[in-house]
């Protein structure tokens, strides 16, 4: 799901217990991370600022999270329609819909 992201270039399964290693061979521009974790709360958020990447925790959405996703794409729950609000590096907060529309025919 986070792969068919427009914003996403990739999407890394990793083993390791942190991502350090992986973030110093990728240097993504930008990580990110959900709500629930303040800026110095994101592992590796030194690696990525050391080599002047950005680290950017996203804002709750009510009514919205993972568990809920999880139980509209099973049929469990209508599926949400999230939406981010991310703020831009000029300062703006920006609207988001992360997720393509879903047509799921029921059988």
């Amino acid at each position: 799901m986070l792969a068919a992201l427009e914003a996403v270039d990739y999407v890394v399964v990793f083993d390791e217990a942190t991502p350090h290693a992986l973030l110093n061979e990728l240097k993504p521009d930008v990580l990110v991370k959900g709500g629930t974790y303040a800026h110095d709360e994101i592992v590796g958020w030194e690696v990525v600022e050391a080599y002047g990447g950005t680290v950017k925790p996203l804002t709750l959405v009510d009514g919205i999270s993972t568990t809920r996703i999880v139980q509209g794409l099973r049929g469990e729950a209508p599926v949400p329609r999230p939406h981010w609000s991310l703020v831009t590096s000029e300062g703006e907060n920006k609207i988001v819909d992360p997720l393509p529309k879903i047509d799921r025919k029921a059988g």
